[in-house]
């Protein structure tokens, strides 16, 4: 459950190749790429307002500022590489208004060795590949990048700099001068869920990093990452997380990792 650090899509030569299981990973966006293979079991892609059920042997393509989230529902194993719009610098200037009709790209395996090479060359070559194979099998249109993108934006970054102190709605709503109902029902029909639900996943994703952390007692955490007090910190992270945070930490201690921490 832990959400992506802006900093971490400003490197121009970002290429990034991680091995997932039963991944889960709630609506975001950012300026790179992600391409994303299915080695095996099902798992759900929202993009934007679609919602793809890529099977093994499946690849999609997310394009940058594209809202995006994973949700895994029985078992999945994928490989996901993220990689910035500068490694494939003319398709990227071709495509940079542009986003597919179509992400799923079906019966469209991409080995394990190419993805993760650590050449920088190959890497670019897979890539190329894989945008070439997408332009072949579907068409592109405009790219939302009208008021409701730019407002929505506008809000989740209201998030990333608030969640710690008061970041209710009505704050939103206040700071960006907009009407309280307009913005929870635009809110809810880009990100599909509930700005307080977003928020609360949001300060839960923080309060896991920093329970992985042995120098930051447990009894801090709830206070930082913007809860009133323990026992509602406490009820929400056992929602998101199935567990309470001493044995989440626990776990970590153990090597059983329950989520992937992709920074």
């Amino acid at each position: 459950m832990f959400f992506y650090e802006n900093h971490l899509f400003g490197d121009e030569n970002l290429y990034i190749a991680n091995y997932l299981e039963n991944f889960q990973f709630y609506a975001h966006f950012h300026r790179s790429f992600e391409l994303v293979c299915v080695r095996s079991g099902e798992i759900s892609i929202r993009i934007d307002d679609k919602t793809y059920k890529a099977c093994a042997g499946d690849t999609v393509l997310i394009f940058p500022n594209q809202i995006h989230s994973f949700e895994t529902e029985s078992s999945s194993a994928i490989h996901l590489v993220i990689f910035s719009p500068e490694m494939v610098g003319r398709f990227a200037s071709d495509y940079s208004d542009r986003v597919p009709r179509d992400n799923l790209m079906k019966n469209n395996e991409i080995a394990e060795a190419e993805l993760m090479t650590k050449n920088r060359y190959l890497q670019k070559a897979v890539l190329y590949k894989a945008l070439g194979g997408l332009t072949e099998r579907t068409s592109f249109t405009r790219a939302n990048i009208g008021g409701d993108f730019k407002l929505i934006h506008r809000m989740l970054s209201f998030v990333e700099e608030n969640y710690a102190q008061n970041c209710t709605l009505k704050e939103v709503s206040a700071v960006l001068k907009y009407d309280y109902a307009y913005l929870s029902k635009q809110f809810i029909k880009s990100m599909n869920m509930s700005y307080t639900e977003y928020l609360n996943r949001f300060r839960i994703s923080k309060a896991c990093q920093m329970i992985n952390r042995d120098d930051i007692p447990l009894s801090e955490v709830y206070a930082s990452c913007g809860f009133e007090n323990s026992r509602s910190f406490n009820r929400n992270f056992k929602r998101y997380t199935e567990i309470t945070p001493s044995e989440f930490r626990n776990r970590r201690h153990t090597g059983r990792q329950i989520y992937n921490n992709m920074s």
